[in-house]
């Protein structure tokens, strides 16, 4: 099998709609190559497919799946025709099914800030597994239990989810996106006992 480098991939998005450009795009064609053979990736507001497709050169060359997650209904109606598009010439079709939100994600792109109030279920940073990447095309707020690995503003934030760690019951009010707020509770193991 050949494998697909950036420029060509990019090259072959051609001039399909969406506003990937080339730092954003090298940026995500990056971080996905450097995932394991078998990863999953997920696609949030794949909307259009610019990002899906380039996304979808990046699984083949390394045996990733692809979940696009989108809210048809809300979107303008050329949307699907151009993202059923993108998979039918880019051949992905073996690779990118349409599904629900996932969870335990290697990386996780955010196209849209409001995606998850658009007819789509739970938060993208719930669907990250622990050390997963998660990609934002705009500058995210309250994002909490990640750390920035990189930033090219304005249009991207790659984020790695921390290893979750016990801490002290408490309620948690967290801002995922301005008007979306999710409230989680976490507990505190009982730490380990010595019979010395």
């Amino acid at each position: 099998m050949r494998l697909i480098d950036f420029a060509t991939a990019y090259g072959k998005l051609g001039k399909h709609p969406g506003v990937l450009g080339p730092e954003a795009a090298s940026v995500i064609f990056a971080h996905a190559m450097r995932q394991k053979p078998g990863a999953l990736f997920a696609d949030l507001g794949a909307e259009g497919g610019r990002t899906l497709a380039l996304l979808g050169y990046a699984a083949r060359n390394i045996g990733a799946k692809i979940v696009a997650v989108e809210a048809w209904a809300n979107l303008p109606p050329m949307a699907e025709f151009w993202f059923n598009r993108a998979v039918k010439t880019h051949g992905l079709t073996d690779i990118v099914s349409v599904s629900p939100p996932p969870s335990g994600a290697d990386l996780v792109i955010v196209s849209r800030p409001l995606v998850t109030l658009d007819g789509l279920a739970g938060d993208p940073a719930s669907m990250v597994k622990d050390d997963g990447l998660l990609i934002f095309l705009e500058e995210p707020s309250g994002v909490h239990g990640f750390e920035l690995v990189e930033k090219v503003p304005p249009f991207v934030w790659v984020l790695k989810k921390l290893k979750q760690e016990s801490v002290e019951e408490e309620t948690l009010e967290v801002e995922v996106f301005p008007g979306y707020t999710r409230v989680t509770k976490t507990v505190e193991e009982d730490p380990p006992t010595s019979d010395d």
